[in-house]
């Protein structure tokens, strides 16, 4: 909310309080704006009040100060009355506002008659009570389009209204001068109407901030500062963002195809015994060595992208459209369309495998799914793994946010939805829960502890004795949440046989 309603609202209450013995006092007047006095080392600290006092006799005045994150007045020595006295002859006072916060400070007067009191043309402004503090927590998130990139933090709830944000370049070892909310500077002011800060309310995610940045790695600092000078800033809080390098592809016809840049890592994979709803083939939990990165889609392959490879159109019914998904489709079927994609010259493209699959989906996490473990709701009360919305845990909003499944898959319609509409990972990878289960090139094999099981992410080509099924990962929009978990193992697909919920994406080794 802005300065003006709040300094209108203190305005009304005052002249509700006196009604229609409202008066100006031409002999008495407020001078210059409250001062913050000394801060003692628990953060405490004074309103300082100046005024005139020249009504014969003599008019006494009183001080009031309101606590807009505490929602309160800040009652007088005695405990009671909201008022703050001072002696007949005074021309200054203080008020002691106790802990250090965001304060509304005014003075009035009162008649000797007692009882009745008016403004003396009061000042009414905002105190800062020490440096403010730092953000309680920040936290940094790709998005999709343009900004790319949405800084998130948690007001701090006592004095900071107004933050400054500042961005390091790891490549460069610097800061750098970035494209945000304030144009393109390398400070950048966010004031409280940016804010959104409700007093009372617990949501971490309260106070954001959106920018536009290339690939690279990336370090926010943020830091309250006072709205009064000398314009005390507090400490800062800090978010790492890794902004993804991205390829993209002519198809035939113009169609692109974009590709994001996997980093070299050590993940684990599979899910730990403890992880609820697990089920025994995503065990034991092992880690996996990637020596370099690959390419992998952004997106789910659409409609248009097969039509524009293949000629045909395999999909109906439950989606369709050049941004959807495409699915009917065979492993066999997405082998041809790799073999077509080769032949532009463009790269050597595959299927991932499976620990590419998932090390790609957990992007950095071990939580159940990459947005976080999404066990509870808002008052802490375990939430099931069906077709039921939750916060994600991790990162900001709900399950329904980063995936289609069977809450929310038939609205408008039942079926898969367009790609993208979404929020990424933290890879900035699209749907990589929900929509459309999507093919690997693995074999199933009933756990990890068979003979073979690779440890360096390549995909395991040799099937199981009995088992004649490939694997299918991330959940798709008939299913359950607990099957978009990251770890789950879809087992039960025949590689030749299509599924109006199994479409794919592809990979594309590093040149």
């Amino acid at each position: 909310m802005g300065k003006s309603w709040k300094t209108n609202g203190c305005l009304c209450w005052v002249s509700a309080l006196i009604g229609s013995a409202f008066l100006r006092v031409e002999a008495a007047r407020a001078e210059g704006a409250p001062t913050l006095g000394p801060v003692d080392d628990a953060g405490n600290a004074t309103a300082q009040l100046t005024w005139s006092n020249s009504a014969d006799p003599p008019l006494r005045f009183l001080g009031y100060a309101y606590d807009w994150y505490g929602v309160r007045w800040v009652p007088n020595a005695e405990g009671g009355a909201l008022f703050h006295p001072f002696d007949a002859s005074a021309t200054s006072g203080q008020i002691d506002t106790g802990a250090s916060g965001a304060y509304f400070v005014w003075i009035a007067n009162q008649y000797a008659s007692g009882g009745v009191y008016c403004c003396a043309n009061p000042w009414i402004g905002i105190l800062y009570s020490g440096a403010p503090h730092a953000p309680l927590g920040a936290l940094a998130q790709l998005k999709g389009g343009t900004p790319n990139v949405r800084l998130h933090w948690k007001p701090d709830p006592y004095g900071t209204w107004h933050y400054q944000i500042i961005v390091y370049r790891m490549e460069d070892a610097n800061f750098v001068a970035s494209a945000g909310p304030g144009g393109t500077s390398l400070w950048h002011f966010v004031d409280y109407g940016q804010v959104g800060y409700s007093p009372g309310e617990a949501d971490f995610f309260q106070g954001w901030a959106d920018f536009s940045l290339p690939p690279g790695s990336y370090w926010f600092f943020i830091r309250g500062v006072g709205w009064l000078s000398p314009f005390p800033a507090g400490d800062y809080a800090t978010a790492h963002i890794a902004v993804p390098e991205q390829l993209a592809v002519n198809l035939p016809g113009g169609a692109p195809l974009d590709l994001v840049r996997i980093p070299a890592g050590n993940p684990k994979m599979g899910s730990p015994d403890t992880e609820r709803n697990r089920h025994a083939d995503e065990g034991p939990q092992h880690s996996v060595t990637f020596f370099k990165g690959f390419y992998l889609g952004k997106f789910q392959v659409t409609q248009k992208q097969w039509q524009a490879v293949m000629g045909t159109m395999p999909a109906k019914d439950y989606g369709v459209g050049d941004d959807y998904p495409v699915y009917y489709v065979t492993w066999d079927n997405c082998q041809q369309f790799i073999a077509a994609l080769n032949q532009l010259g463009q790269g050597t493209f595959r299927l991932p495998s499976e620990a590419e699959w998932e090390y790609a989906c957990r992007a950095g996490t071990e939580t159940r799914f990459f947005f976080g473990d999404s066990l509870v709701d808002a008052n802490g009360a375990p939430v099931d793994d069906n077709a039921s919305d939750a916060p994600a845990g991790m990162l900001p909003g709900n399950r329904s946010d980063y995936m289609w499944y069977a809450f929310n898959s038939d609205t408008p319609t039942s079926g898969t939805k367009p790609v993208g509409l979404k929020l990424p990972n933290q890879f900035g990878l699209f749907d990589m829960c929900g929509n459309l289960s999507e093919w690997v090139q693995d074999w199933y094999h009933t756990d990890y502890a068979q003979p073979g099981c690779p440890d360096d992410g390549s995909a395991w080509d040799t099937p199981q004795p009995g088992q004649t099924n490939r694997v299918c990962r991330g959940g798709d929009w008939l299913d359950y949440a607990r099957f978009a978990r990251s770890a789950n193992r879809g087992s039960d697909k025949d590689p030749a046989k299509g599924y109006p919920y199994v479409g794919f994406r592809v990979a594309r080794s590093l040149d």
